[in-house]
């Protein structure tokens, strides 16, 4: 060898063995003699090239010449004073005034050097070139003694690993070469891709490479450390080399392991991810939302209140002196109800905080180990990700209770102060949503306790999202004619063969137990209800009530007098039962006894009237079979207002009500699930 390093074939550039960091036993020679055109050797003549390759050539080592420092197409100025410098996606430096102002005269981004156009990126998201003060050192030298206690990450080296003699500021990273280089050995890589192998590979600038150096560097198998990591399992997620036996049982199939390109996986996984990605930043984007709403709501709460206070003056200006004190006390009970809303939005915003957090954290981590990681520690994570996305995606938001809707009443003569704070009933409800397509009919609905709705249907028995009606899971059954919360679960009231048959289910569905059950012989429908101590079904061919206890003991039946055909029931905080009567028109309150039981009280002139619901203040909601209105009743009896829609105008018929908040929700037979959004005046009157 006489002393002298050998002289390589231009391939080696690309092979990825690796001495040191750097391939050995390199030695690249330019030589240029004037008017001749520019060649490589490599110890053994080259074949002369077609014109358009040297003229190629000459372009790229023009700029990468190893004695000549990169300077910005614009200005021209060297790449160690250059201001911001920016890079291309065709590696071109320039500086970001000279590309803004490029920008500015042609209306586009193209690059002065190689004229390739890149006007569809945001020139904000041009990488920035740091430039490193680092001394250059000779592949001769040696590295510092590092500390093998010492636990500190060492950084990424800034040099290029091709260099063998002056090492150079690297600026780009081959991923598959697996090597860092310099202006010049980007080049002769360029060239060597473009003229001899016809392919092409994926080049990064340095800076990502030194950001996330793990997830482009070539993962060994841990069996074969001289192996990369070619191919994967579908069902266990394991990788493989192709030495690595494959044979063995996967513990997922229990036979042999599907095999498939780890890149293709990769990419397929990543794509997944990607979804789940954006499925959480559409779910922030949900929680978002309702926060806005929310504080619009708050605001709407606060103008409200103050306009009631506004007008408590007034009118208290218009009085007496000594009913001050009593306007006073007013407008303190007028406080206490925005108290009342306030700490009713601040608890919302906890736990709607509490959820964000945890969601933007899932989803922080989730895009952090995309972005960073390889893809063989995507795999090894991914079933962990799916599932806690899964469960993210799961989430219920809800919607924040305020308090019931209250307004200012004007009362009697000037004897007394004119103004009270009292109860406000619903003045018009809104359109919200419909199930897209029903086929089967709804005869029963019921909100539960997590805002989501049961619904019972001729073949089965559902439950709904609240946000959306779209269907969370299902179960096939028998024909459903009433549902109701249990303290256990769900209750369902099922009408076959001649008998009834009241049936415990979990949240989830799954069978618990068999309720109870009685003798009908018609399939009329009827309702169910359910309170803290008792369970009553009704008996419409006995004009009865079913009554059991809490855990499905029948305890008596309850005779309801003057009813012609009972439909809907349903309990009160009293202890008391509401009954409607279709044939009769009319609602009635009873006491629960056993034996027959004469009626507290009768609401009547109520057209056809089925389902009923009560909300937190104690009204009573009633809707009609084929009146196309929802009657509101006082807990005295007292019908207080009927609520119509022209969306609810065009449903035949509906056969049961629910109500929770300002939310009401109706089952249309054939229509399916129609839900409305009750609506509030607040007029002082």
């Amino acid at each position: 060898m006489n002393g002298t390093p050998a002289k390589i074939d231009k391939t080696q550039l690309c092979r990825q063995e690796r001495v040191d960091g750097r391939i050995s036993d390199v030695e690249i020679k330019h030589e240029e003699e004037p008017n001749k055109d520019k060649t490589i050797k490599h110890g053994s003549p080259t074949k002369e090239r077609s014109k358009n390759g040297e003229n190629f050539i000459k372009d790229r080592l023009a700029v990468a010449s190893s004695k000549r420092e990169p300077m910005c197409g614009h200005c021209f100025e060297k790449y160690s004073n250059m201001s911001e410098p920016r890079k291309l996606p065709c590696a071109h430096i320039f500086c970001m005034p000279c590309i803004k102002l490029d920008v500015q005269r042609t209306h586009g981004l193209r690059c002065p050097t190689c004229k390739e156009d890149h006007s569809h990126i945001n020139i904000y998201d041009l990488p920035k070139i740091v430039r490193l003060v680092t001394p250059t050192i000779t592949h001769l030298e040696k590295l510092p003694e590092t500390n093998e206690e010492d636990d500190e990450e060492m950084p990424v080296s800034q040099l290029c690993d091709v260099c063998t003699k002056e090492a150079k500021e690297a600026i780009s990273f081959c991923i598959e070469c697996s090597k860092k280089m310099c202006d010049k050995h980007l080049e002769f890589h360029d060239e060597y891709q473009n003229t001899f192998t016809k392919k092409s590979h994926n080049v990064i600038s340095v800076e990502v490479y030194r950001s996330f150096p793990a997830k482009y560097e070539i993962k060994r198998c841990p069996d074969h450390t001289d192996r990369p990591l070619k191919r994967a399992c579908e069902s266990c997620y394991r990788t493989f080399c192709d030495r690595c036996d494959v044979k063995k049982k996967c513990h997922v199939l229990g036979k042999a392991h599907e095999l498939t390109s780890l890149d293709e996986l990769g990419r397929r996984f990543k794509e997944k991810m990607n979804a789940m990605i954006r499925s959480l930043a559409d779910k922030l984007t949900d929680i978002s939302n309702i926060e806005k709403k929310t504080y619009g709501e708050l605001a709407d709460l606060k103008e409200t209140v103050l306009h009631m206070s506004e007008e408590v003056d007034r009118v208290v200006n218009e009085q007496i002196s000594v009913i001050r004190r009593k306007a006073e006390m007013l407008k303190t009970e007028i406080h206490m109800y925005e108290v009342e809303g306030i700490t009713q939005v601040e608890k919302f915003i906890t736990g709607l905080y509490k959820k964000k957090q945890c969601i933007e954290t899932l989803h922080n981590l989730t895009d952090e180990l995309l972005s960073q990681s390889h893809d063989a520690d995507i795999l090894k994570e991914y079933k962990q990700k799916s599932d806690e996305v899964e469960t993210a995606l799961g989430i219920d938001i809800g919607t924040c209770q305020f308090p019931f809707r209250r307004m200012l009443i004007r009362m009697g003569d000037f004897k007394d102060i004119e103004l009270q704070l009292r109860d406000s009933a619903p003045s018009t409800m809104k359109f919200r949503m419909k199930e897209k397509k029903s086929t089967r009919v709804c005869s029963t609905i019921s909100w539960t306790n997590n805002k989501n709705l049961l619904c019972g249907r001729d073949e089965c028995l559902e439950v709904r999202y609240g946000a959306s009606v779209e269907v969370m899971s299902s179960l096939k059954t028998s024909s459903v004619n009433g549902v109701a919360l249990h303290k256990l679960g769900l209750l369902a009231l099922y009408w076959r063969d001649g008998k009834n048959y009241i049936i415990l289910y979990s949240p989830e569905l799954e069978f618990l137990k068999l309720f109870g059950e009685f003798f009908r012989t018609t399939d009329k429908f009827s309702h169910l209800a359910c309170s803290e101590k008792y369970v009553a079904a009704v008996d419409p061919d006995n004009r009865q009530l079913k009554v059991f206890s809490g855990d499905g003991q029948h305890l008596y039946d309850m005779k309801l007098m003057g009813t012609m055909r009972p439909w809907g029931v349903h309990f009160l905080h009293d202890g008391c039962v509401l009954v409607t009567d279709l044939m009769a028109g009319c609602l009635k309150k009873y006491a629960m006894r056993a034996g027959s039981s004469e009626p507290v009280w009768v609401c009547r002139d109520l057209l056809s009237p089925v389902g009923i619901s009560t909300n937190q203040d104690g009204l009573i909601f009633v809707s009609s079979f084929s009146a196309k209105k929802i009657y509101i009743i006082s807990q005295q009896g007292v019908l207080l207002k009927e609520l119509t829609n022209q969306k609810l105008m065009n449903i035949k018929e509906v056969y049961d009500i629910s109500v929770v908040g300002d939310q009401i929700a109706l089952a249309c037979g054939q229509d399916g699930v129609v839900c409305f959004q009750m609506m509030f005046d607040a007029l002082v009157k």
